[in-house]
């Protein structure tokens, strides 16, 4: 009679771990469940918050920075019989952006160096350049070619003024190198050359850019801070172009 009992004893434990067990198992993955939730949702509001943090200081970054002085220039008095100069066409590689965008920068760069009234400025495209030298283009380390120095000579051109965009970078933050030259035509001497890189990641050259898209705006009477200089390579490259040329000696 007990060896009965013991039987059925055991038969009714078995059963209970048998209607236990996927009870276990069903409270283990509903746990893995809220655990793998609970992991993911920490992991997008981690996101959301260095996304968020990323866009604060983006927008802020010209508030209470000094902005980017240039430096990187070398500069001595110009003569006095300095009055009229050729800026000889920009030089920038084709692969380093489309077509439209890169003349759009030539453009900025052009239009900035007119501004500084040193001088009266003579922009060569490069039909002009070929006629007057033969070739389309030169940089800062090129011999020049004798027939060019005729030419400038022959239009009674004083100076000549090279620019090179080193680095591009278009889209943000955008990054523009630039390595210019001012040469005297009689003599072949430099009188001022500069190579400097903005970098919009640089928070002076952030504040700068703004600061002078503000200036920029309000000239143009628009309302200071709807401006996107740091979206637009062209607009960039004004900014540039007016640091670059203001070191211009007097």
């Amino acid at each position: 009679m007990i060896e009965a009992l013991g039987y059925k004893r055991n038969r009714l434990y078995k059963k209970a771990a048998l209607v236990s067990r996927p009870s276990m198992t069903k409270m283990m993955t509903i746990n893995k469940t809220f655990l793998s939730g609970l992991f993911g949702a920490a992991f997008i509001f981690a996101i959301i918050l260095s996304t968020s943090g990323c866009a604060s200081t983006h927008k802020d970054r010209a508030t209470g920075v000094e902005a980017y002085e240039v430096r990187n220039f070398t500069a001595k008095p110009l003569p006095a019989d300095m009055r009229r100069v050729v800026l000889l066409p920009i030089v920038i590689a084709p692969d380093l952006g489309v077509a439209a965008s890169l003349e759009a920068i030539k453009r900025s760069l052009t239009e900035e160096l007119g501004k500084v009234n040193k001088f009266e400025v003579i922009a060569l495209d490069e039909d002009a350049m070929r006629e007057w030298s033969g070739v389309s283009y030169l940089t800062s380390l090129d011999v020049w070619p004798d027939r060019l120095r005729q030419s400038l000579l022959a239009h009674q051109v004083d100076g000549v003024m090279l620019v090179e965009v080193t680095q591009l970078r278009g889209y943000p933050p955008l990054v523009l190198g630039l390595k210019t030259r001012l040469v005297a035509v009689k003599d072949a001497e430099t009188y001022w050359a500069c190579d400097e890189t903005f970098d919009a990641a640089v928070p002076a050259v952030f504040s700068g850019a703004k600061h002078f898209e503000g200036g920029m705006l309000l000239e143009m009477g628009k309302i200071k801070g709807v401006g996107s200089i740091d979206m637009s390579p062209a607009e960039f490259a004004k900014y540039a172009g007016y640091e670059v040329f203001k070191t211009l000696p007097k």
